[in-house]
């Protein structure tokens, strides 16, 4: 469970290519569809709220030690990270 628990905190945040008609589309059918509504596109974390009402604000924040930064090359399409502290 710790293994589990270091990955889920550390993985790279979802990046993507350019844009196509088709992802497009496809991200439209995925909002109609109601599936935003758990999958989120914005993966911030922010610090904790303890005497929060609402429950689900009330975790211990990002606690990554890195952050891997993905974004598209627009020369060729490609997915390039780069590492930040």
């Amino acid at each position: 469970m710790d293994l589990l628990e270091f990955f889920l905190l550390n993985h790279p945040a979802p990046s993507e290519t350019v844009k196509t008609p088709p992802r497009k589309k496809g991200e439209e059918l995925f909002s109609a569809l109601g599936c935003v509504e758990c999958h989120v596109s914005d993966w911030q974390l922010n610090a904790e709220q303890r005497g929060h009402a609402d429950y689900t604000q009330r975790f211990s924040g990002d606690r990554r030690s890195f952050n891997l930064s993905v974004v598209a090359d627009a020369k060729s399409d490609d997915l390039r990270g780069r590492l930040e502290h």
